[in-house]
C-alpha cells in the first residue's frame, strides 16, 4: 500500500512539475533561405519558426541562437533576443542576422554544421535543428589543391555540355555538380565524365567536382 502511494504521489508530482515547466522548440525543422553547399564569398539571412510547447502561455524574452559546429567544437555566430507573448502551440518568425560564410570558425572546403537552438529564460530547449553545411573557399577561377593538378574541364565557355577529365587513375572523377552563382545545385551526376548544361539560362556557374574526400571548383561559362 505504502509503495502504491509513493507511486501515485510520484505520478501527480512529475505531471504538476512538468506542468510547470517552459518548453520551446521549432514549429519545424525548415530553414528559410538555407542552401547546404555555399560560397565562402557568399553570405545569407536565415529565418525559423519559434514554437511554445508548453501547456500554458509564454511571456517575455526569448533567444535563438545560431552556432557552428566544424568538427572541433560549436562556435556561437549570431544571437537574436527579442520579447513575444506566445500561447500554447503559437509560433513567431525570427530573423536571424546575416551570417558570412568566410566566418573563421567555418571550415573550408569540409563539413560543418549548422546549429540552431530556441531559448526561453533558462529553460533547456527541446528541439535543435542541425543542418549540414560544405563552404567552397573560391580564391578565382579555381581553387589551388592536389586534385587540380589532374582534373581538366572543357570547353569553357561552353554552349551545353561540359567534359570533366582526369589524368591520374589516383584521382577518379566520382562526383559533379554545378551550382549557380548562389549556390543552389541544379544539375549533378555520379561517375560520369559528360554533364548536359543546354536547358540552363546563359549565365556563369560552379562546377564542383569531387574525387574521394578532395573537391576542387571551377568557374565556367554558359553562352
Amino acid at each position: 500500500m505504502k509503495r502504491l502511494l509513493f507511486l501515485i504521489f510520484t505520478i501527480v508530482f512529475c505531471f504538476f512539475f512538468n506542468e510547470g515547466k517552459a518548453q520551446v522548440g521549432f514549429s519545424n525543422t525548415n530553414v528559410i533561405n538555407y542552401q547546404d553547399t555555399v560560397f565562402s564569398s557568399d553570405s545569407a539571412v536565415y529565418t525559423v519558426s519559434v514554437q511554445n510547447k508548453s501547456n500554458g502561455p509564454l511571456t517575455g524574452t526569448w533567444q535563438v541562437i545560431l552556432a557552428i559546429d566544424s568538427g572541433v567544437g560549436i562556435v556561437i555566430i549570431d544571437s537574436i533576443l527579442f520579447n513575444a507573448s506566445l500561447q500554447p502551440q503559437d509560433t513567431f518568425p525570427v530573423v536571424l542576422n546575416k551570417i558570412y560564410f568566410n566566418h573563421p570558425a567555418i571550415q573550408k572546403n569540409g563539413g560543418n554544421v549548422v546549429v540552431i537552438w530556441p531559448m526561453f529564460g533558462n529553460e533547456v530547449p527541446i528541439d535543435t535543428i542541425k543542418k549540414p553545411l560544405y563552404v567552397v573557399e573560391v580564391t578565382g577561377v579555381h581553387e589551388s589543391t592536389g586534385l587540380d593538378k589532374h582534373i581538366s574541364i572543357y570547353p569553357n565557355p561552353s554552349n551545353g555540355r561540359i567534359i570533366v577529365s582526369s589524368s591520374s587513375i589516383d584521382y577518379p572523377v566520382e562526383k559533379v555538380r554545378i551550382l549557380s552563382i548562389q549556390g543552389a545545385v541544379l544539375k549533378q551526376t555520379m561517375f560520369s565524365q559528360e554533364l548536359d548544361i543546354y536547358n540552363l539560362a546563359n549565365a556563369y556557374y560552379f562546377v564542383e567536382i569531387q574525387s574521394g574526400k578532395e573537391r576542387v571548383v571551377y568557374k565556367i561559362l554558359k553562352h
